[in-house]
């Protein structure tokens, strides 16, 4: 429970402690299967500590977590912080370290290649990094997504969680939640834009298995991670997921089936 954790001394001081976001469903986040996957691909051992919406910012406060969000007002000095998960917590160094490609750059300099596989290979950080920019935000990519799985992970959320969700949801949309996603034939082209979203990344991939061809990298783990909510969040017999699986000739099913082995154990999951 994230109340019995009062400060840093009261993780596990052998082995790496993850902060994930609970649900119904238990880990459905994007951002943290992202780090999920980039301790399994390096097997590093690790604890999960399942965290509620509401907890967040407290826990994070106690445990000296950095907000992964700073925004500054125009024409302003205020500042407003933000405070997301993932978390990891590393008693091997005592750090604590916010935001999940903050993560996976600390794991690679922490737990370098060789004796542990580079998540970013060397000279390609930039690279990385921008690449994951335009998964996550272009309007080509993964962002025409959001206006169907942001109210369709509501359902999944706790009650006690519910209203800071929506609230925090309605804000950034500008809309209640009802109102997100079109109906009628706005929703068909809006989910058409979505599939024109999967062939470009599927473009990017070309005819090779992985992002960077002979094997994989973050970027693949990143992929995967949002198959992962698409997945968990519609289930697996909705029309949404079965849409996406057919897509470009069953990449993305496959794409998973390969990212499998770093899912982890299943009792990992639900540890907290």
């Amino acid at each position: 429970m994230t109340e019995n954790i009062r400060t840093k001394a009261d993780f596990d001081q052998a082995r790496i402690t993850l902060l994930d976001l609970d649900s119904r469903i238990g880990p459905f986040s994007p951002s943290t299967w992202k780090t999920r996957y980039a301790l399994n691909f390096k097997a590093i051992q690790f604890n999960t500590l399942l965290v509620d919406f509401v907890d967040i910012e407290p826990l994070c406060k106690r445990i000296g977590a950095e907000p992964a969000i700073r925004v500054r007002k125009p024409g302003s000095d205020e500042e407003t912080v933000i405070y997301t998960l993932p978390v990891i917590y590393d008693p091997n160094t005592g750090r604590t370290v916010s935001e999940s490609l903050e993560i996976a750059e600390y794991l690679d300099e922490t737990y370098p290649a060789p004796a542990f596989p580079a998540l970013i290979r060397p000279g390609t950080r930039a690279f990385i990094r921008a690449l994951l920019t335009a998964i996550d935000t272009s309007p080509k990519a993964m962002a025409s997504l959001y206006q169907f799985i942001i109210p369709a992970t509501f359902v999944h959320v706790h009650d006690r969680s519910k209203a800071y969700f929506r609230a925090t949801r309605e804000l950034q949309f500008g809309m209640k939640l009802e109102e997100i996603t079109p109906r009628g034939a706005e929703r068909a082209e809006a989910w058409r834009r979505v599939e024109m979203g999967f062939n470009t990344i599927a473009g990017w991939y070309r005819d090779s298995k992985w992002i960077m061809e002979d094997e994989p990298c973050y970027a693949d783990l990143v992929v995967a991670a949002f198959l992962m909510w698409i997945r968990r969040v519609f289930g697996e017999s909705s029309t949404e997921w079965s849409d996406i699986k057919r897509w470009n000739a069953g990449r993305w099913e496959r794409h998973l089936e390969a990212c499998k082995v770093y899912e982890g154990s299943p009792e990992r999951l639900d540890t907290n």
